[in-house]
Formats: structure tokens, sequence, C-alpha cells
């Protein structure tokens, strides 16, 4: 199939009208006609009902199931693109949890570049779950995570572990010794920081705990805090940053949850690309100055 040919159907599709699709194309009615029909030739089937005087299609059965599969071989023809204009060979693309976001991972990336100036680097942030199948779908080629699992397809390797700790509003009257016995779930501001966080957090309050307010990411976290009696449990490193603003404090906590674990996951034979590993171990020596973060696996 020509791609000029499935766009001109699905441009048809969404105008659903031959005039309105040939001005977006900049192209004549009759042109728009005989890409149609070339399309509906090379398949054997008829793809639309059009005729004089008619100004909206209308899709036949065939045209109907074939708008799905013209736009996968659309995404598709536009990834064959971007291979024959990449060097992939200098693209990284890396995934990684919201948290890591505060600091470690803006410092790794503006130091690797600084050091790899032939690489490129796309990143982008998902959970545990979704960068397993990113990885197994070859979409990233490595991926941090605090969740693992198990995957055939997937090495998973533990890079560090981080405390948890708990934080509140500068004028809160939450005072040491602090014990998870004494917390009110009412007030918490709840992140689902990885499985000892949720593990500790089921522990204490069930299963349905009914939450002040709950959140996958962090943008809202240090305004809610402000409110009456809030309370957080946050990584260690971002805990110190939100302590910076003068307006949170940390508390310690009596039996609080487990440390969480940073890991990396990659298919086995992108380990042995020198730019993955060059970006692990940048990822590593900028966890090595943190002193709330203890690294389980070496830079070298």
């Amino acid at each position: 199939m020509d791609y000029m040919d499935v766009h001109t159907f699905l441009t048809i599709v969404s105008c659903e009208s031959l005039s309105k699709a040939a001005d977006l194309l900049f192209v004549s009615q009759p042109a728009l006609s005989h890409r149609l029909s070339k399309l509906e030739k090379e398949l054997n089937v008829k793809l639309m009902v059009r005729g004089k005087g008619v100004r909206n299609i209308r899709l036949t059965e065939e045209g109907k199931q074939f708008v799905s599969i013209a736009q996968k071989w659309e995404a598709l023809y536009f990834e064959t693109q971007k291979i024959r204009q990449t060097d992939v060979r200098s693209l990284i693309r890396v995934s990684n949890v919201d948290s890591l976001n505060e600091g470690i991972m803006t410092n790794t990336c503006s130091d690797f570049l600084m050091h790899h100036k032939q690489c490129r680097l796309h990143v982008t942030t998902l959970r545990s779950d979704a960068a397993y199948a990113a990885a197994e779908n070859h979409e990233i080629d490595l991926g941090l995570i605090m969740n693992p699992r198990f995957s055939r397809m997937i090495r998973t390797v533990p890079l560090f572990e981080e405390n948890l700790s708990f934080v509140c509003g500068m004028s809160s009257d939450y005072r040491r010794p602090l014990s998870s016995s004494d917390l009110d779930a009412a007030d918490e501001v709840y992140i689902p920081w990885g499985n000892t966080f949720l593990r500790w957090h089921d522990y204490w309050f069930g299963p349905a705990a009914d939450t002040r307010i709950s959140m996958d990411h962090m943008a809202l976290l240090e305004k809610i805090l402000c409110l009456d009696r809030a309370w957080a449990i946050v990584p260690a490193t971002v805990a110190a940053k939100l302590v910076k603003t003068g307006n949170v404090k940390r508390v310690p906590l009596k039996d609080g949850p487990d440390p969480r674990i940073c890991y990396g996951i990659f298919k086995e034979n992108e380990s042995e690309r020198p730019q993955i590993a060059a970006f692990m171990k940048e990822f590593i020596r900028q966890a090595e100055k943190m002193p709330e973060i203890r690294v389980l696996k070496a830079a070298g």
C-alpha cells in the first residue's frame, strides 16, 4: 500500500466529506477520488459509498473495518521512517518513576549528555508495571523502577535503597517520638511509593483506607502539606528537598515502612550496549552523592 493513499482514506474518514478532505490535502477532488479508487483496487474491496451530488461519504462495512487497520498501518509507517532518519545507536530511551525526577534524574541526564556528546536521550515517566511492558515491547532501552516483578524477557538489577520519611507542615503539631499507631489516614497525603510502603500502609490502615487525598505524582505535595495536620510518607531525598523550602518538617517515625529499592530493568542484550552501561554508571554516580541513598551496585 502507498502511504499517501492510506493517509487520504483516513483524511476523508475524519472530514466525512470528499471536498473538505481535498481542501485539507491541497488536491483536487478528482485526484482524491483517484487515490481512493487505487486503494480500493489494491485491497479488492469497496471502502466508501459515494456518488454525484452526495456531500458526505458513507463507509461500507469493509471500510469501517479498514479504519483501524489503516490507523495502525500509518503509525507503523511513521515508526519505520524514524528508523531511516535516526542513528538508533546514539539514542537511549529511558523511563523512570516520578519521584526520581526530583534531583537524581536531572543531574544524571545533564552530566551524561555533557560527557557523551554523541548520544541523545528520550526520557519518559512510567510506573513500574508500564515500564516492564515498554521494555518487553522494545519501547524503552532502560527502565528505572521501584516495584519489581518476574519477567522471562527482562533482567532486573537492584541499584540503591532509600529510606521513607514522615513529613508534615511546619505548623503541624506532630512531635517525636511518633509511632505509626498515632497516625490518622484521614489526614494523609497518599502517594504509593512502592511495595514496602504499600505493605506498611495496609498493615496500619487497611487496604481500603480513606485518605485525605491520594495522588500519583508530587506536583501538589508541598502545597497540600500546609493543610492542618496533613502528613505524608515520602522518599528521603524528596523529604530533604521539601525541608529546604522552610514550609515542611521531617519527624522521625518509629515502626515506619522499610526502605524502598530502586531497580534497573532492561533486556539482556541491551546491557551490552556501551551507551546503556554508561548511563547506568552515571545514574549510580549521582546516587552515591546523596547521603539519603545507600547504593547496592557500584558505579564501576
